[in-house]
C-alpha cells in the first residue's frame, strides 16, 4: 500500500487516495455480502495500519513546496530496479530537495549534483512512523551512496534537502 502511494507521489501525482476493501463496500460483517475480498467491518477498517500511515505520506510531501517537485530518475547513479524493488526520485525544479523512495533496504547510489546548493542534510524517513534520523551534511559533487540502517525489509525514504 505504501509501495504504491510513494511510487504514485514521486512519479508526479498530486495526491493519493487509500483504498480498503472494507471501507469502500461500506461492508458490516452479516448485513452484507462482501463485493471483493472483505474479511472486517469497515469501522474496524479504519484502525488498519495502511490508513493511519497515509498521513506520513502527506507530510512529507507538504514539508516542501509540492509544486516544485519533479519526478527525476537521473538521481539515481545506481539502478532504479523492477517491479516490487523499483526505486523512485523525485527533486525541486530548483533543485533545493530530492526525496527518494527505497521500497526494501538496499544502498541507492545518487548523483549529487543534481542539487542546487554545495551541501545538503540528508536523513532517512521512516513511511511506517513519519520519523526522521539524520545522516549527516554531505556535499553535493560526484556520486554518493546511501544505505539505510534496517533490519528488516521495510521501506525508506532518503531526504535530501540543501543547507
Amino acid at each position: 500500500m505504501r509501495r504504491a502511494a510513494y511510487w504514485a507521489l514521486l512519479a508526479g501525482a498530486h495526491g493519493h487516495t487509500y483504498g480498503c476493501h472494507n471501507i469502500w463496500q461500506m461492508y458490516v460483517p452479516d448485513k452484507h455480502t462482501p463485493v471483493t475480498a472483505a474479511r472486517r467491518s469497515w469501522r474496524e477498517s479504519l484502525s488498519l495500519p495502511g490508513a493511519g500511515q497515509m498521513q506520513h505520506a502527506k507530510n512529507l510531501m507538504l514539508r516542501r513546496d509540492m509544486l516544485l517537485r519533479v519526478p527525476d530518475q537521473s538521481l539515481l547513479a545506481s539502478d532504479a530496479g523492477e517491479g516490487a524493488e523499483h526505486i523512485r526520485a523525485a527533486r525541486a525544479a530548483d533543485g533545493s530537495y530530492a526525496y527518494i523512495y527505497l521500497p526494501l533496504p538496499k544502498p541507492v547510489r545518487v548523483r549529487m549534483d543534481k542539487l542546487s546548493k554545495r551541501t545538503v542534510q540528508a536523513s532517512w524517513y521512516d513511511p511506517r512512523t513519519g520519523q526522521s534520523r539524520p545522516i549527516g551534511e554531505f556535499r553535493t559533487t560526484g556520486g554518493r551512496e546511501f544505505q539505510p540502517q534496517a533490519t528488516d525489509d521495510a521501506d525508506w525514504v532518503l531526504v535530501l534537502e540543501t543547507v
